[in-house]
């Protein structure tokens, strides 16, 4: 095991370890130990709805693969998709929207550049949802503008840091990417709304518990 003088490919582990200790003082901590794997390629939206379900606590009623655990999974939420007809997209951010009604979250998706919202928004909102039991935040966002395989990917967001203004990402693509740390400003720059071929949009999702009586 590393310890928190050491260095492994360029990376200052006593940094990586101050900010988890920092971050982790005020951060929800249950997700962070809740990450996954999306269980195929084009599936980032849906491992992050799982990712941010099972953070939450939210019960499928149903048992996963006939154990005694329930939790849910992309297959889970493929079957549900199905039954009303909501056709999931990696590349859409209200296929997702229109997901949410059906498992038990709220999900308000704001795209940079167009509903007038602002970093400093985006960094308040990022403060309430790794403090809080109740909302998560899901991000969609161009690869390639962090330096990485080009392409549109979702992601939660983990865990942010005041000190250095860096938000902690929890890559579903973990075989590729494992959890990392970023900017916000960088992260933020590669949010920034644009279109594509597929009609694109980029921006970040407030995912939150419904208020069930």
């Amino acid at each position: 095991m590393l310890g928190c003088s050491q260095r492994r490919n360029g990376l200052n582990i006593e940094r990586l370890c101050h900010l988890l200790q920092k971050t982790f003082k005020v951060s929800r901590e249950s997700e962070y130990f809740r990450t996954r794997c999306q269980d195929e390629d084009g599936a980032s939206g849906l491992a992050s709805l799982v990712m941010v379900l099972n953070a939450f606590g939210i019960d499928p009623k149903i048992r996963w693969k006939k154990s005694v655990f329930r939790w849910y999974d992309e297959k889970i939420l493929r079957d549900i998709a199905a039954r009303y007809g909501v056709k999931i997209s990696d590349f859409k951010a209200t296929s997702l929207i229109d997901l949410s009604s059906h498992i038990s979250l709220d999900i308000q998706f704001h795209q940079i550049g167009v509903r007038q919202s602002t970093i400093e928004d985006f960094r308040n909102t990022v403060k309430v949802a790794t403090s809080s039991d109740r909302v998560a935040i899901v991000i969609h966002y161009d690869r390639a503008k962090l330096n990485q395989a080009a392409g549109l990917h979702f992601s939660p967001i983990g865990g942010y840091n005041s000190t250095h203004d860096m938000v902690l990402i929890l890559d579903v693509e973990r075989y590729r990417y494992p959890p990392f740390w970023i900017y916000l400003t960088k992260l933020w720059m590669a949010m920034e709304s644009q279109a594509d071929g597929n009609g694109a949009k980029l921006g970040y999702l407030i995912v939150a518990r419904q208020n069930i009586a």
